[in-house]
């Protein structure tokens, strides 16, 4: 059940944390200065760090957030390059948990078993794509 519940929310936090990204893009374009990301991604580490007395998680977010933030300036995501927004909304979850479960490698380990934690990652990031499609739709033929 735990581990039902752990693969679940991760899934729910890629989508959240994605739309969060893409209508930031979708309305600001390639304007959003660098360090946007590790900001939005900061606020987000330190809450969940505080309630949880996880002193490992902010550091992690914020490392997430640059890479993210290089990723946001390498591929340019725009809602007129569809490929590259898609591109940026599966990496970053990807990214994300990555450094999470391997964070928790060298701490400690998990106790889910690797197909598992390693679906998560893999599922983070086809979310992350999925969503994608929500926020810029590919077009419609006339």
């Amino acid at each position: 059940m735990a581990q039902a519940i752990g693969t679940a929310s991760i899934l729910l936090q890629s989508g959240v944390l994605v739309a969060l990204l893409l209508l930031a893009i979708r309305s600001f374009g390639r304007q959003l200065p660098f360090g946007w990301l590790t900001f939005v991604f900061g606020l987000n580490g330190a809450a969940m760090s505080v309630p949880h007395v996880d002193p490992w998680v902010f550091p992690l977010i914020v490392v997430a957030g640059l890479v993210a933030d290089m990723l946001y300036r390498w591929l340019q995501p725009e809602i007129q390059r569809p490929i590259r927004v898609r591109l940026f909304a599966a990496l970053v979850p990807i990214v994300l948990y990555s450094l999470y479960f391997l964070t928790l490698a060298f701490i400690g380990g998990t106790w889910w078993p690797v197909p598992l934690w390693a679906g998560a990652i893999v599922m983070s990031g086809i979310v992350g794509w999925l969503i994608s499609y929500l926020v810029v739709p590919p077009a419609l033929p006339d």
